[in-house]
């Protein structure tokens, strides 16, 4: 409980006693702001906070952020759009996806039994659906299997192709023109073409069609992977790095499946493409390492002023740095072992501890941020808008989706958009009209 600030203020005293240099326990009134805040925030009535923390679902999921009859001011709200996109939209590396699946591979090679039980959140509490940690985690880890595969198909084909659009002409055009070392080259594209599939926008579609990946799997896996995430964030790890360590895994996983599942269930709003990039620099990329007496890459010849660190992939269990190329363990879920007719599954030969010359990448992008506006619009009482560079207010509030397609169709006239009986329908102020300065362009132009 909150003490009254007025007459009994809380001292943000974080010091450990009067010397810095001791090392005894706090003082009695040290508090955390960031904690303290959090805790405030539940009984207060304004709260000023980052756009990110009401724009981005993920970040409103993780801090427990209920907008529900909320009035909400958005201040310089011309940085929404791009706020919004950039929420919804995500670059997921190779290598950072190669961490998530060692973590994955630890919990999921768990004997089954009933300690290992954990409650699927969202499900009744009376009764709560349960499954065996090493499930939940086989079965994000079969999803992220799939998503690794695809980028090492990629990569491997831009690596191979001697066109203008493969590592050659990569390497030649930054030999020519001292391309950045981070420059991103296009290897794959599933999204809007412009033709659709029957006069219908597919967006993309046909990258989930083409790995196998339904609505349905996407239920399942949310279901699998929350579970997943509750467990691992209420477990007790040895030191309090490997506990941050593990935590940034998670987030990033869960941002991933996230992600994922909202570009799979609206895949007309999104695009999904497939990018490669040096691994560090161009000088590694193109071969200019050095190897050590052990045949692996050194990697220390690249850390100059200006260079980075190539990303090494990591080794899975029971590889090591002195046995590299054992076997990955079998898997023994059932649905694997039936899978595999009498041969054995392994997963996890792709983390073999190799410094790749390129890396690619999984880039999902979100091209209508209104999607996004719609969840927020939906919850709260009102949504305020302000800034001095909004207008035309009629494609800004179609941008965000702040009335449906049916009221704009056929129609780019402010005055239609704008007229009155929209106002309770659609929930947009039109009485007071708007300000809108009167030197923008108008909506046909």
């Amino acid at each position: 409980e909150i003490r009254n600030a007025t007459s009994d203020p809380v001292l943000l005293d974080v010091s450990r006693g009067q010397d810095l240099t001791m090392q005894g326990d706090y003082s009695s009134h040290a508090a955390c702001p960031y904690f303290l805040s959090r805790a405030l925030s539940k009984q207060a009535e304004i709260i000023f906070a980052p756009y990110n923390y009401v724009l981005d679902p993920g970040i409103r999921k993780s801090l427990d952020i209920d907008l529900e009859g909320s009035i909400v001011v958005l201040d310089e709200a011309h940085n929404v759009e791009s706020v919004l996109r950039e929420s919804g939209s995500g670059t997921f590396a190779e290598v950072d996806l190669c961490d998530m699946f060692i973590l994955l591979s630890l919990y999921s090679s768990m004997d089954r039994s009933r300690a290992n039980l954990v409650d699927i959140p969202g499900s009744d509490s009376n009764d709560p659906e349960k499954v065996d940690i090493s499930v939940a985690a086989h079965t994000v880890l079969l999803f992220l299997e799939r998503i690794i595969m695809f980028l090492r198909k990629s990569r491997k084909a831009f690596e191979d192709n001697r066109t203008k659009v493969g590592a050659t002409a990569a390497i030649l055009e930054h030999e020519k023109f001292h391309t950045a070392d981070d420059t991103k080259f296009e290897a794959t594209y599933d999204g809007p073409t412009g033709y659709g599939l029957g006069g219908k926008p597919v967006g993309c579609r046909p990258f989930f069609e083409k790995e196998e990946m339904s609505n349905t799997d996407f239920e399942l896996l949310t279901k699998h992977s929350e579970a997943f995430e509750t467990h691992v964030s209420g477990s007790e790890r040895d030191t309090e790095g490997e506990s941050a360590r593990t935590s940034t895994v998670v987030d990033n996983l869960m941002n991933l499946i996230s992600k994922c599942s909202r570009a799979r269930k609206l895949s007309e709003h999104y695009y999904i493409s497939s990018v490669v990039s040096p691994n560090g620099s161009f000088d590694h990329a193109k071969g200019s390492e050095e190897e050590n007496s052990g045949g692996r890459t050194n990697t220390n010849r690249f850390r100059g002023r200006f260079k980075k660190e190539p990303k090494r992939i990591p080794l899975v269990r029971p590889r090591t740095d002195a046995q590299p190329k054992r076997l990955p363990n079998a898997c023994l879920h059932p649905s694997c072992r039936g899978e595999a007719l009498g041969s054995t599954i392994r997963h996890g030969a792709f983390c073999d501890g190799a410094v790749p010359r390129w890396e690619a990448s999984l880039v999902i992008e979100l091209l209508t941020p209104g999607i996004l506006m719609e969840e927020i619009t939906s919850q709260c009482r009102t949504v305020v808008l302000a800034s001095g560079t909004l207008a035309p207010i009629p494609s800004l509030c179609a941008e965000l989706n702040l009335f449906p397609a049916s009221a704009i169709a056929g129609s780019t006239d402010a005055k239609t958009l704008l007229k009155p009986e929209l106002e309770n329908k659609y929930r947009l102020q039109n009485l007071p009209k708007p300000l809108e300065a009167g030197h923008v362009v108008n909506l046909e132009k």
